[in-house]
């Protein structure tokens, strides 16, 4: 197999950005944030939200968004699911909100996405699991009405004979005729990709410089904007030269590797 430098930088770049990001929201704040001497906090930020589709019957009681659903979940509050759910896309989060479902005693649970099942962007032990569970799986399904009227009932699909993107990467979907269908339920799940909450470049430049200024007695460098200041111009040293640098010799090194391997 040939070695490929750029794949192998990415692949290492997103190990070590991912390592970062953990640094940066689980780092102790506690030169900013100290409530007594010397006890760290935890600064936990939440950078993203469930999506409601704009669909009919999308805001009928019974209706969950996989957010608020696995929060609820995990901390034991009561959610108002009901027996029969139907969870909406075919990603890891999904099947998590379906696995979940199970355990919290859904008696019948079906999971409906757009893509064909090769196309599916859950892991295969996502997938196989789920089935395991006796979870069923409709791939190739639009979502096309969550029935009610006062309360869900289930939710019309029809069966996707294609599914592709023009080029404005709108979705294009050819469905089947007379492939409509209904399948019953109670509780509705909508787990589709999570709408990100973005922050101001000069608040993560300030989380950046806090991460890597902490371990040095930043604390006691003078007044708050003081403190602030230096984080944020320490941060936009660290991603756009420390980092960039990095990368760089990266992309050298393995390059080099690769061509004395030939």
């Amino acid at each position: 197999m040939a070695f490929k430098p750029k794949s192998t930088v990415k692949m290492i770049a997103k190990m070590l950005y991912n390592r970062f990001l953990y640094r940066i929201f689980s780092v102790s704040f506690h030169p900013v944030f100290e409530k007594e001497e010397g006890a760290p906090n935890l600064l936990a930020l939440g950078t993203h939200q469930g999506v409601r589709l704009p669909m009919e019957g999308s805001e009928l009681p019974g209706v969950l968004l996989n957010s608020d659903f696995l929060r609820d979940a995990s901390m034991g509050v009561e959610i108002g699911m009901g027996k029969r759910v139907i969870v909406l896309d075919g990603g890891n989060v999904a099947f998590d909100c379906a696995r979940t479902a199970r355990r919290l005693g859904a008696e019948e649970i079906h999971l409906a996405c757009l893509e064909a099942r090769e196309n599916m962007t859950a892991d295969e032990e996502e997938i196989e699991q789920a089935q395991e569970e006796g979870i069923q799986i409709h791939p190739a399904h639009t979502f096309e009405a969550i029935l009610g009227p006062d309360r869900i009932s289930g939710v019309r699909f029809c069966i996707v004979k294609s599914f592709t993107f023009d080029e404005n990467r709108r979705a294009v979907i050819e469905k089947e005729e007379n492939s409509e269908h209904v399948i019953e339920a109670d509780t509705v799940i909508f787990a589709v990709a999570p709408r990100f909450i973005f922050c101001p470049a000069w608040l993560c430049g300030w989380a950046i410089g806090l991460t890597i200024l902490s371990p040095v007695g930043f604390s006691g460098m003078g007044s708050l904007p003081l403190q602030i200041g230096a984080a944020m111009l320490v941060g936009v040293w660290y991603v756009e030269v420390f980092l960039n640098l990095v990368q760089k010799r990266l992309v050298r090194l393995f390059t080099k590797h690769s061509d004395s391997k030939r």
